[in-house]
């Protein structure tokens, strides 16, 4: 009996001093409360209304006691205090604060790399705002970071706080700055096709060589090397080491500290080629037949992953033309390591019935959202393809109008419907440039140009200038409208006028034009371009060149003449089928009439081809380029409308010094020429000196 009471009394003692004291969070779970008042305590700066809008409680209200636990989670994860305590008191709802302090001043000491206001740009603390520690370390390590992609690793950043009156602090960045460390030596292990100097062409990091004081691109930055494996990994792939792998890629500091030596370990693998290249169908509405001229792949090219994915994205865009909805291609590849071939089948298969509900485009303030909208060729409702989205963010980045281009997807109102988002950074597309030069055959010259590149958002492009040497004086300004009629139809519009003087400063050819073009693919490889011109040129004191047939010419006076012309081009680069060899073709045509019942045709071929071999250090390349003018009516060609190798096509004559000439007594008068061939044969080769130095 006794021991029944002494527990009782236990019991009673524990309830009695539960009642007697307040009761602090967190608060018993299951339990409500309902407050008469609410107080908050400890609050300086912050308005009594702010805390108790944070916390989202009232008075008069019923709440449980794990909206009780929210309400002073709120308040904590506002950062606006460095503690907080809740205490029930009967009715009586008591929170305790106490306010972190504000950032008086944010300073920076011992930087000299960066100013004072490049820093600020980096730090997400401000001035007169809460001051968080966590926020202070993230921007420690934000300004280190920055150090760090200028090749200063070892620089050392340590805030101080110091504490003022009113719950005030100053924030000092105290910075320590390292010398940059340069990549001294790059190493490469394991490469058998390609020499170490061709390698290291294709990494975007360099080695430290002469004018290591001026270059960037040998300061050791630990995100190039890890973009300099991808590109790597490109390079073989692209030329048919499909085996290609990095084994690993080591780096350490010299024992001074002060260098870098990279070492990139390699295994190559066997070079493969495509085999037999065949297109089957296992959808019973489409026939292989339909979709065969879009498949151009050849047994025999350089095997290479992105050519697989250019066929099959060329097949996919030949189905949307035919209207065949719903068609995936998958590849289906055979290796036979006997031959080093890749047999490829290309499979017509269904897709998933998935439509494009919209695109969604974030982050242009300039660019109009049709610029970027065009490079799909999608719009809303039409069949989804994943390799279509990623080629579409390829050829925004292509535009060079954006620093930063993101695109992903996700589902959209229904399970069949995927919304594209394309997020974009914009970046300065206008220059202004201004230069001079000096030339043997020109003499000294000066030139003003203003290029931009995305004319008021519309991805058009702008381009005027102004030349001057000794010899020619011109103003050119030329527009250009990518995608006229937002078709694949580019469209340019120029106007130029230029002085030309010639070597005795006798006499001068004075002439305007305005021309008009339309230009558009033919094919993958090939573009057909049709123009309007509309043109006048003079004959400037023809009298004074003291050739009768020059001064013949002149004594016709200014003519105007309008014309049309058309040039068909090809070039292989455009299949991406070899990335060492590729071919080029130009042929052009122009016939103008001019007042007086004369007309003149101009004729140009141009063609070309190149190649690598002996692993890519010498290159071969071959060119051929000719011309040809038929005139009609009496007076036949002038000076100006014959050639005169003033672009300097044929090497080793200076401008204008080509074709027949005739004599004036004290020398002679060059007439240009009526037609013209040239051909030339090159082989660029390294001199074996690093290329780190230029």
């Amino acid at each position: 009996m006794k021991r029944a009471w002494g527990l009782r009394s236990v019991v009673c003692g524990l309830l009695l001093a539960l009642l007697a004291f307040p009761i602090v969070v967190p608060f018993a779970q299951g339990q409500t409360y309902t407050f008469d008042t609410l107080v908050v305590e400890g609050n300086q700066r912050i308005e009594t209304a702010t805390v108790l809008s944070i916390a989202d409680v009232s008075t008069g209200e019923s709440i449980s006691a794990s909206q009780l636990n929210e309400a002073i989670r709120n308040l904590r994860m506002s950062k606006l205090f460095e503690s907080v305590d809740g205490v029930v008191q009967e009715s009586k709802l008591v929170l305790k604060v106490v306010e972190r302090p504000t950032i008086n001043v944010i300073a920076f000491e011992g930087n000299l790399q960066f100013s004072d206001e490049q820093l600020e740009g980096f730090v997400r603390s401000r001035p007169r705002f809460t001051y968080d520690p966590a926020e202070v370390r993230r921007d420690v390590r934000t300004l280190l970071q920055a150090y760090i992609d200028q090749g200063r690793i070892g620089t050392f950043i340590e805030p101080q706080i110091i504490e003022r009156s009113e719950n005030r602090v100053d924030v000092v960045f105290v910075i320590e700055e390292s010398d940059v460390i340069e990549v001294e030596q790059i190493a490469i292990i394991g490469n058998k096709a390609f020499s170490d100097n061709r390698l290291r062409r294709v990494l975007e990091t360099k080695q430290a060589g002469f004018l290591r004081t001026l270059m960037k691109s040998d300061t050791f930055v630990q995100d190039r090397i890890d973009f300099d494996r991808q590109r790597l990994r490109e390079f073989y792939q692209s030329r048919g080491y499909i085996d290609f792998r990095i084994v690993n890629v080591s780096s350490g500091l010299s024992q001074e500290r002060d260098e870098f030596f990279i070492s990139f370990n390699i295994v190559e693998g066997q070079k493969f080629s495509f085999g037999e290249i065949s297109l089957v169908s296992e959808r019973s509405d489409i026939a292989p037949d339909d979709l065969r001229q879009a498949l151009t792949l050849t047994p025999g090219v350089v095997y290479s992953p992105e050519t697989v994915e250019k066929a099959i994205s060329r097949l996919e865009e030949e189905a949307l033309r035919e209207q065949l909805l719903f068609v995936l291609v998958e590849p289906r590849i055979t290796r036979n390591d006997e031959t080093l071939t890749m047999d490829v089948e290309f499979v017509i298969t269904r897709g998933p019935r998935i439509f494009i509900e919209r695109i969604d485009i974030t982050g242009n303030t300039t660019t109009f959202d049709r610029v970027i909208r065009r490079q799909f060729r999608a719009v809303e409702g039409d069949p989804f393809n994943p390799r279509a989205v990623a080629e579409a963010r390829q050829r925004i980045q292509q535009l060079r109008m954006f620093r930063e281009v993101s695109v992903d997807t996700s589902e959209g109102s229904s399970p069949d419907q995927r919304i594209i988002n394309v997020r974009v950074r914009e970046q300065p597309t206008g220059s202004l440039n201004f230069g001079g030069n000096y030339s043997s055959d020109t003499g000294v010259g000066i030139f003003i140009a203003y290029t931009e590149r995305n004319f008021l958002g519309r991805g058009q492009r702008l381009n005027f200038s102004i030349a001057n040497n000794d010899d020619r004086q011109g103003v050119s300004f030329n527009f250009s409208e990518p995608a006229l009629l937002e078709r694949d139809l580019r469209y340019d519009f120029g106007l130029g006028y230029s002085q030309t003087e010639d070597q005795n400063d006798s006499y001068s050819l004075d002439e305007f034009s305005f021309r008009n073009s339309i230009t558009f693919p033919t094919d993958m490889t090939s573009r057909l371009r049709l123009s309007f011109l509309l043109s006048s040129d003079e004959i400037v004191n023809a009298g004074n060149s003291g050739s009768d047939i020059i001064e013949a010419e002149g004594s016709e006076g200014q003519r105007q003449g309008v014309g049309i012309g058309y040039s068909y081009s090809i070039d292989t680069r455009r299949a991406g089928f070899d990335p060492v060899t590729f071919y080029t073709m130009r042929l052009g045509q122009e016939l103008v009439w001019f007042s007086g019942s004369n007309s003149v045709l101009r004729s140009t071929l141009s063609a070309g081809a190149e190649t690598s071999v002996w692993g890519e250090e010498i290159t071969l390349r071959t060119t051929f380029r000719g011309g040809h003018l038929v005139t009609g009516g009496e007076n036949g060609s002038r000076i100006n409308d014959r050639f005169s190798n003033s672009i300097g096509v044929l090497r080793g004559f200076s401008g204008r010094t080509v074709g027949p000439r005739e004599r004036d007594g004290a020398g002679f008068d060059y007439l240009g020429s009526e037609s013209y061939a040239v051909v030339s044969f090159e082989a660029q080769f390294p001199l074996g000196v690093p290329e780190e130095y230029g």
